[in-house]
């Protein structure tokens, strides 16, 4: 019975996560920022740069194929000595993002302005009333001011600074993972970072998006090295600080823990794997779990304690926006942001009147939507929030202040360019993140005979996050870059199982062609 229950318990991930990654994966494949030339739908075309882009890439490929010395060439460079060339190309990508940011540091809208804003005019009503409405964002707003108070600094080039640390912290933290599971995996690993992050513009924005990041990646990490190792006092100290990052992740982005119920549901799932559970194990297992719990609560009690007795703004509590708003909106039109349902959170005084609200509007647009509706609508949502390989890049609400227009000379102007929304290189950035995007996503879902704890633990987690999306705000992209460390490292894990498939079905369409055009 215990086997019947674990088998069909891996069945259930493994099912509900191809239902929901299909979705992505041919939806990413059929992105509109894989159009070349004019794209009506935004408005933008690709130019010549990308054709002479893609032209280098294959002209390579070619080279590399046909000719011996170069695949000798490369060979020796990447595979032979993977481990020094990754490193090398991972301090290189550090210094050109520091470059790029010192070039290109615009002032962003939408809530991180609110929040570098408020550090500067804690007593401006407008900065109040959002903090009153956004209480989600005290935390992110009270480690910012502690760490602008250590360094005397507020302007957005510092905090875009710290948001590279807070990427590059991440980066570490995900390939160590990857070592740490295999160590075989640390070049590749760290290659796939290098060539998401290495077209991530999103180093400009200091929000919680960004900031989390390397608590998952630490969190992570802690937990796949806390089973490697025997001892239990070892394991316990490492289990200790996975509740601890577990913890702290929950304060800077809620659902950034999503990760962290899918490793306790992989775990409670794993109990009914095992035939015999002897007493021993059983008090380890206890004492261990204790421990998480016991670490979670005394730093989420002393870090709620802070939150709510700070001095630096004054907030009524009482106008705070209630969880089933973003329920309530992640329903209404394409799942994403309702400005109607803001402005009347903004309207209602009380926090029970926002809930009674948003649970009337909630019931009234599901009873609208009806069934055949509603997974309609589903399917739709599941695309808008995870295709695109932008992350949404310049989609959110006054994205960049100003009129984003390019009118700067030198790099800064070619980076305007490509990444202001009117810039004429914007469809190009856009094409080359799907391409980056559509590598990783196609690195995890031809991975599909792994089924190991771990990778059902990624798939999980990534499920998670994908339902999560479906019932809460979403409708764009951006909401995924919090739950990238979950991607980078199952593309690094599954990346040779996705080769061997991806390979056997290439040989066999092949094959087939070869013995049609034969007869």
């Amino acid at each position: 019975m215990k086997e019947k229950i674990f088998s069909l318990g891996n069945a259930t991930i493994l099912i509900l996560f191809y239902l929901l990654f299909g979705v992505t994966y041919i939806s990413a494949i059929l992105s509109d920022n894989f159009t070349i030339g004019d794209n009506l739908k935004r408005g933008t075309t690709t130019t010549l740069g990308l054709l002479v882009f893609l032209s280098i890439i294959l002209l390579f490929i070619s080279l590399v194929y046909f000719l011996p010395k170069v695949k000798k060439a490369v060979v020796f460079v990447f595979k032979q000595h993977k481990n020094i060339t990754s490193i090398a190309l991972f301090v290189l990508l550090v210094l050109l993002q520091f470059l790029f940011v010192t070039v290109f540091h615009p002032k962003i809208g939408w809530d991180p302005s609110a929040l570098i804003n408020t550090l500067d005019h804690v007593d401006d009503v407008n900065n109040r009333a959002y903090f009153s409405l956004n209480s989600n964002n005290l935390p992110i707003l009270l480690f910012m001011s502690f760490v602008s108070n250590v360094f005397q600094l507020k302007t957005w080039l510092f905090f875009d600074y710290l948001t590279i640390v807070m990427v590059d912290l991440s980066i570490i933290f995900s390939v160590a993972t990857s070592y740490m599971i295999d160590r075989r995996y640390f070049a590749v690993s760290l290659y796939i970072h290098i060539l998401v992050f290495g077209v991530f513009p999103w180093i400009v924005i200091p929000y919680t998006d960004t900031w989390v990041l390397p608590f998952v990646s630490a969190f992570l990490f802690f937990y796949f090295s806390a089973k490697k190792v025997s001892k239990l006092w070892q394991k316990n100290i490492l289990m200790t600080l996975f509740a601890l990052l577990v913890c702290g992740t929950y304060f800077i982005k809620p659902s950034a823990i999503i990760p962290a119920i899918a490793i306790g549901l992989i775990e409670a799932l794993s109990l009914f794997k095992e035939k015999r559970v002897l007493l021993p194990e059983v008090l380890k297992k206890t004492s261990t779990v204790l421990i998480v719990m016991f670490s979670f609560i005394c730093l989420y009690t002393i870090t709620q304690n802070k939150i709510e007795h700070q001095t630096l703004i004054h907030v009524n509590r009482e106008r705070a926006i209630p969880a089933v708003h973003f329920m309530n909106m992640g329903i209404s039109g394409d799942g994403g942001y309702n400005a109607q349902d803001t402005l009347k959170m903004g309207e209602l005084a009380t926090k029970s009147e926002k809930i009674e609200y948003s649970k009337q509007m909630y019931v009234k647009r599901l009873k609208k939507l009806g069934v055949v509706g509603y997974f309609h609508f589903i399917i739709l949502k599941q695309i808008n929030n995870t295709a695109d390989g932008s992350f949404a890049w310049g989609k959110e609400g006054h994205f960049i202040q100003g009129d984003q227009i390019p009118n700067s000379h030198g790099l800064k102007g070619v980076l305007e360019n490509y990444l202001y929304i009117y810039g004429k290189n914007v469809a190009n950035f856009r094409f080359i993140a799907q391409f980056i995007w559509l590598i990783i996503l196609s690195c995890i879902f031809f991975g599909w005979h792994n089924k190991s704890q771990t990778t059902q633990t990624i798939r999980l987690g990534i499920t998670g996050a994908f339902l999560f999306l479906l019932l809460f705000e979403g409708g764009r992209s951006r909401y995924i870059i919090q739950f990238l460390p979950l991607f980078l490292l199952g593309a690094s894990l599954l990346i040779n199982d996705s080769k061997q498939i991806i390979k056997e079905i290439t040989d066999a369409t092949l094959l087939k062609r070869t013995n049609y055009e034969s007869k």
